[in-house]
Order: structure tokens, then C-alpha cells, then sequence
């Protein structure tokens, strides 16, 4: 067996049709003859992330005696021997390489898996294989930031945001689709930094990074008329845009108020209708609750209901983050109306957002009010990077108890937080950082949620 072997390993929640298994494997074989094997752990994969996290070392070492297998029946240079593995693929690959003694020519580890990897004896390290390198393009978040290789390649600092990237998902993603196109074109150029903050804080390059429309590749540099790089999304369409023109939240945004003179049916209330505000049970003297796509139990308040449907139903998600903006600006502008016609005191609100509610007018950032709190419960539909005053990360934020999904794991957080307002809060614990919270190393005791 003299066709160089190259093995694909893929992350977490995923499977080996996800999208890293075929971009890696049709650029290689658009460079070279190889033999691609596809490694398909879903079994393991596809639980929750913690348990994924235990299934690592297993399933390195039964990748590992399936490579002896091979090499003891069919002969072959170990030289020869390429495993890539993402997030925790990479870890994958370690221990894989670790079973077979290190003889794997090369292992290439992008974007290794961060979290509970820090302190971790499993986690891919330089001793697994001949030559071991790593790409980092969300350190300190999903990735891990340390250098844990013979070579660490940090494109863009290795953290988030990537370019054209607003998640860190998306700037984890960015370490198989930079390997990809680096094996199909061989169009990039590292510099060696003398350090980690070095490769931190190193001057993004004059010259694009990507010289001309390479297909497979969402974001590329291209340049205008005037001869200026510019960071282009070659997956938009003017209907996307025309789309998003279409959408006027401040005529379509409907208001529900919910008072405990009126529980459970709503009265509606529209921008700039004073007749219906003041017809309302409105009480300005209250505090007033602005949820974003039950308090009353708790508390005598005014809760009213945002939605904004006719922005968000959009089945592009590109469209509903550029709605949420403008929907945003919308529920500002009936804020600042209800104020002016009930007195209503702005200390007084308390505004929730779930999902892409959460970065109405915006990401959500601290400066968004006097008090910004986050809950965080999945970190693929979610963000896990910390976005307010207080974060809060229950069971380590990334996957939930009893969920099987990241779409109940990301409904978990309203669970949660209602729980907190009808059951007096839950008391949280605060960590110096994000890894000690998921790893759930206590600093101390903080207020409850």
C-alpha cells in the first residue's frame, strides 16, 4: 500500500457526511491520489457535549488498532500516515497517534476542542505523532489557544472574530475551511512568531489574504473599482436584500401587554396608539417587562410580548439577524412612545431577548443598559463568548442535562430563567473565567440569578 493515507475525523455533534468530511476530502483529491478514510463516530458525537468529551480516548484507540490492522495486513510507510481531525476530532487523532506509537507521519489538529481540554492528559500534544501541527481560529472559546503542537498556526490572532465571522461557531468552522483551502490552492504564507502574544497580536498582512474567487470559500477579499480589498459574502443575493427591504417592524411589530388583571389573553398595543395604550391596563407606576420572542405569578407588573414574526419567520438566518436590528430600533422607538404618554420610568425595564431576540438593536454588548445579564446553554445554536455584566454558564453552558439536542439545550435557557423568577433564583458560583466555568472551578459565591 504505497497511496499516501489520510484520515478524517470530525467534532462534536456531528457525523461523517457534516460538512469538514467532504470540503477536506475533494481538496485533497483534487491535489493528489490518496486514500481518504472518513471516520464516522456519531454514536459518541451526537450526545452531550461532556459525554463526547469521555468517548475521546476510546475512540482514538479503537482508531488507532484499526490503522495497526491495516498496516499489519496490507503494509504500507507509517511516513505516509496524515490523520486531520477537528475540535475534538483533533483530540481524537492525539490518542489515535498515541496508540500507535507515534509513528503517524503527520497529524494535523483544527481547532482542537477547548473546553474541559485545558488540564486534559488526553488532549492532542506534539508527542503523537512524527510531526504534529494545529490551526486555532477560535482560541480561548470552542478552541484551545494554547500551542500544543510542533507547529501552532494562528491566522487572524487564532481567536474570534475571524473575518466575516460573528460567532464563534463560525471562527471554529474557519479551521477545516482554511486547511481546505490551503490543500487545494497552497496560497498561504505563515511568518513565525517569536511567542504566543506575538502570533496574538500580529498586524493583519496590507495584501489580501486570498488573492482571487476560489469556489467552496463563503467570505473572500475581492477588490472595487478603486482598487481597495473588501471582505465579500459570495453567498448573498439581491433577493436577500429585497427580502430584508420588504420587512417595516415598526408598522408589522405587534406589542402584547399581559397584566394580572389580564393573565393569560393579551391586549395589543401598536406603536404611536394612544387610544389603545391608554384603553390598556397599562400602569406606567410598575415595573414593566419587554419580552422578546410567566412573570406575573412573581410579581405585579406589565409584561408585554414582542412579535415581531413577520421578521423572524424568514427560513434565511442571515435575513432574520438583519431584521433583528431594525426590529430592534423599532421596539426602542414604542419604548421611548409608551414612556412619554404613561410617565413610565426607563430604570423600571427589564427587557428579555432569547435567540437572535437577545441581540436586538445589535449584539448584545454591556453598554446596552445599566445591567446586562446572559444565560448560556448551547454553544452551537448559542454563543458562549461572555456578552454582559454577568454570564452565567449553568452545567458549563455548552450542552444541557436531558437534552439531545442543541435546539433543547437552547430552549433550556427560558426554562431556566422562569424558573429563577417563580422559584426566588438560583445561586451561582463566579469562576475567573470562561474555562472555569467549564470546567466548574469556583471562585466564589455570587448574587443569584
Amino acid at each position: 500500500m504505497h497511496v499516501p493515507i489520510k484520515v478524517l475525523v470530525h467534532g462534536w455533534n456531528s457525523k461523517g457526511s457534516s460538512r469538514m468530511n467532504p470540503q477536506i476530502r475533494d481538496a485533497l483529491l483534487h491535489v493528489g491520489d490518496f486514500n481518504v478514510i472518513v471516520v464516522d463516530w456519531r454514536r459518541a458525537a451526537m450526545g452531550t457535549y461532556t459525554t463526547s468529551v469521555w468517548s475521546v480516548p476510546g475512540i482514538g484507540q479503537h482508531l488507532g488498532w484499526f490503522l495497526q490492522f491495516l498496516f499489519n495486513n496490507f503494509g504500507g510507510n507509517w511516513n505516509n500516515l496524515h490523520l486531520i481531525g477537528f475540535s475534538l476530532g483533533a483530540h481524537v487523532i492525539g490518542n489515535a497517534g498515541r496508540t500507535i506509537g507515534g509513528r503517524a507521519g503527520r497529524l494535523t489538529g483544527l481547532d482542537p476542542a477547548g473546553p474541559q481540554w485545558g488540564r486534559n492528559s488526553n488532549a492532542i500534544n506534539r508527542n503523537d505523532g512524527v510531526y504534529v501541527e494545529n490551526i486555532h481560529t477560535d482560541g480561548g472559546l470552542l478552541g484551545i489557544f494554547d500551542p500544543v503542537g510542533d507547529v501552532d498556526f494562528y491566522p487572524n490572532g487564532g481567536r474570534n472574530r475571524q473575518p466575516g465571522c460573528m460567532l464563534s461557531t463560525c471562527s471554529h468552522s474557519r479551521g477545516y475551511e482554511l486547511f481546505a483551502a490551503s490543500v487545494r490552492y497552497n496560497h498561504f504564507n505563515g511568518r513565525q512568531c517569536a511567542n504566543l502574544n506575538d502570533a496574538r497580536n500580529s498586524p493583519v498582512p496590507t495584501n489580501p489574504i486570498i488573492s482571487k474567487v476560489e469556489p467552496g470559500l463563503r467570505y473572500q477579499y475581492a477588490q472595487d473599482s478603486d482598487g481597495n480589498n473588501h471582505l465579500v459574502d459570495l453567498w448573498m443575493s439581491i433577493n436577500d436584500l429585497s427580502e430584508t427591504a420588504r420587512f417595516f417592524p415598526e408598522v408589522s411589530n405587534v406589542y402584547h401587554l399581559f397584566t394580572r388583571s389580564n393573565p393569560t389573553r393579551s391586549q395589543p398595543l401598536l406603536l404611536n396608539n394612544v387610544n389603545m395604550l391608554q384603553e390598556s391596563n397599562f400602569d406606567g407606576s410598575r415595573r414593566t417587562i419587554v419580552l422578546i420572542h410567566v412573570l406575573l405569578a412573581a410579581e405585579n407588573v406589565n409584561v408585554i410580548v414582542v412579535d415581531w414574526s413577520s421578521g423572524a419567520n424568514s427560513l434565511n438566518y442571515r435575513i432574520v439577524n438583519w431584521n433583528s436590528v431594525t426590529s430592534g430600533e423599532a421596539v426602542a422607538k414604542f419604548i421611548n412612545f409608551v414612556n412619554q404618554w404613561t410617565g413610565s420610568n426607563l430604570n423600571q425595564y427589564h427587557i428579555i431577548g432569547h435567540g437572535v431576540g437577545g441581540h436586538k438593536a445589535d449584539r448584545l454588548s454591556p453598554s446596552d443598559s445599566l445591567y446586562t445579564e446572559v444565560i448560556h446553554t448551547n454553544y452551537l445554536t448559542g454563543y458562549v463568548e461572555e456578552l454582559g455584566h454577568v454570564d452565567f454558564y449553568p452545567n458549563g453552558g455548552i450542552s444541557m442535562p436531558g437534552c439531545d439536542s442543541n435546539e433543547c439545550d437552547h430552549a433550556r435557557s427560558f426554562f431556566y430563567f422562569a424558573e429563577s423568577v417563580t422559584s426566588g433564583g438560583f445561586t451561582g458560583r463566579e469562576c475567573l473565567n470562561y474555562y472555569a466555568a467549564v470546567l466548574r472551578i469556583e471562585h466564589k459565591v455570587i448574587n443569584s440569578i
